[in-house]
């Protein structure tokens, strides 16, 4: 695709939505959550690119996020698109699934906010388990699981909150199963 113009990109996309349209409601909006979210994979890893490979040089922004404000003109989600850019290649089934469209980006931005309560090292220990939660369940579920697994990881962080990470991932496999979420199946 180098060389393709913005605009005929974007005219594949406007076959997608278009493709889209063609469905029934449900479906169509949840075709185009994963499209979003495929999309969304793809903009944070391209941001990581354009910073890794001093594409900012030149243009008058010191960070990734300060580029993606001024360009994008974002504010804040400006800041979690980099972070997401930023974790994803260190949990390469998270980033995977997000790039499948699997898990959204609330699941990426509710491991941002636990990594540091939980700790890299711990996330991707544990990586499997919660990418198997995450397909299967919400970010507020994958949250909760997080929050366990901080206490485990930490003991002292909070004894009373202390929840076992398997027994609700294995709550969740049974009220949601591939078929009923065939867009989210693995």
């Amino acid at each position: 695709m180098g060389g393709q113009q913005p605009g005929a990109v974007l005219d594949h996309l406007d076959e997608v939505i278009g493709a889209a349209a063609l469905l029934p409601a449900g479906q169509r909006v949840q075709v185009l959550d994963v499209a979003v979210s495929r999309l969304q994979a793809e903009q944070a890893s391209a941001l990581r690119t354009l910073e890794a490979e001093g594409g900012l040089a030149g243009s008058g922004c010191t960070t990734a996020g300060s580029w993606a404000r001024l360009h994008l003109r974002r504010d804040h989600g400006a800041h979690r698109i980099v972070r997401r850019g930023r974790l994803l290649p260190q949990l390469p089934g998270f980033a995977a699934a997000f790039a499948a469209g699997q898990v959204t980006d609330e699941h990426v931005d509710t491991l941002l906010r636990w990594t540091k309560p939980c700790g890299m090292e711990t996330l991707q220990n544990h990586e499997d388990v919660l990418l198997t939660l995450a397909l299967q369940s919400s970010p507020h579920e994958l949250g909760q699981a997080l929050d366990a697994l901080a206490d485990l990881a930490h003991p002292d962080r909070d004894e009373e909150s202390a929840r076992p990470i398997r027994r609700l991932a294995t709550s969740t496999e049974r009220r949601v199963t591939p078929m009923s979420c065939p867009h989210r199946a693995s």
